[in-house]
């Protein structure tokens, strides 16, 4: 069977409703970045309280660490791991109860992470894997980011649980939402006959001018990217993710070789991506092997210089790729996924 020109990499669209759906509350504010929205979030805490350290999990993207690093707020990770009897991960908080914050995440769409309790400090969650799933409110801050889900420039958001503001960003003069606007609309034409892939350099550019503005100073998201998400089409992106997340993991169940980290849809969730664990260490192998089909999986995360990781919680980005399972595709490109996948770990048993 014959997929798309490509499954996975960056987007190009958003689906979006007519009727506004006020998906996000009224009190949020807007930002360029996920990193950017937790950077105003330190800064609001700063402003009323010292901070000495911070708990962080220890499976997470630098994104997370770098408004704390930058401030002189001292790291501890608490160990993410695999339990291979566990559907999800299993999150131990025990040893950072004594931080001044915790940040808090459930991962890949999947609501799974047990309640904190008597955590004495502040406590933020980290929405940019679930914010379609079923809400949770159990934190002071929340934060996030929605380009992971659909063709947002910027798309940064955060929240108080008290409802009161906080900072606004600074209107962007850099070029940055312009650059990434080329590249999805060039992007759109090479899906829709083949053309140049030139776009590819203009997302490289893009990721490089975010890097340097959101360790700068607070920007705010573009306008647009605010009216957009407004208008989500939430029940799209649920539909089409839980129906395609539901037919990788029931293909890839019985596969050996690897592990569901998820092995099921429940009805809180909005799966992400489908991500799977290999008992070896061949996640860069089968992710070079899915390119020469054009499927793009991510493997998250590259582990920074910024991290601190026993060697348990390293089994994570050792062992672990993403399966795309996005409203970008319908069930004749899940197959043809999951039967490369199948290919590829009947290639490596024989």
């Amino acid at each position: 069977m014959i997929p798309m020109k490509e499954i996975g990499g960056e987007f190009w669209d958003i689906p979006v409703s007519e009727e506004s759906k006020k998906w996000f509350p009224l009190h949020t504010k807007w930002y360029l970045s996920g990193r950017t929205a937790l950077a105003a979030i330190v800064k609001d805490i700063m402003l009323k309280r010292w901070i000495k350290s911070a708990a962080l999990p220890s499976y997470c993207c630098d994104s997370i660490i770098i408004p704390f690093v930058i401030n002189n707020i001292q790291i501890k990770f608490y160990d993410i791991t695999i339990d291979k009897d566990h559907d999800g991960v299993v999150q131990n908080y025990d040893s950072v109860t004594d931080c001044d914050v915790i940040v808090i995440m459930d991962f890949f769409g999947y609501i799974r992470t047990p309640g904190l309790k008597d955590f004495q400090g502040i406590i933020i969650r980290d929405l940019t894997h679930t914010i379609f799933c079923s809400r949770l409110q159990d934190a002071d801050y929340y934060f996030g980011s929605l380009r992971k889900w659909a063709g947002f420039w910027t798309g940064g958001y955060a929240w108080k649980e008290d409802e009161t503001s906080l900072l606004e960003g600074d209107i962007d003069d850099t070029g940055y939402s312009i650059i990434r606007k080329q590249a999805m609309e060039e992007k759109a034409e090479y899906m829709k006959k083949p053309c140049t892939t030139d776009f590819l350099n203009k997302f490289v550019d893009a990721e490089t001018c975010l890097e340097r503005l959101a360790n700068s100073k607070l920007i705010c998201a573009d306008g647009r990217d605010i009216r957009m998400a407004d208008h989500i089409d939430d029940i799209y992106i649920r539909d089409r993710r839980r129906e395609n997340a539901g037919y990788l993991i029931d293909r890839l169940k019985e596969a050996s070789g690897i592990h569901l980290i998820f092995n099921q849809v429940k009805k809180d969730d909005c799966p992400m991506f489908v991500p799977i664990f290999l008992d070896k260490k061949r996640g860069q192998e089968l992710q070079q092997w899915l390119i020469k089909s054009k499927i793009y999986c991510p493997i998250h995360w590259p582990v920074s210089r910024y991290h601190n990781l026993t060697e348990k919680a390293k089994e994570l980005y050792d062992h672990e790729i993403s399966l795309v399972c996005d409203q970008r595709y319908l069930q004749e490109d899940m197959e043809f996924l999951a039967d490369r996948v199948v290919y590829y770990l009947n290639a490596i048993s024989q």
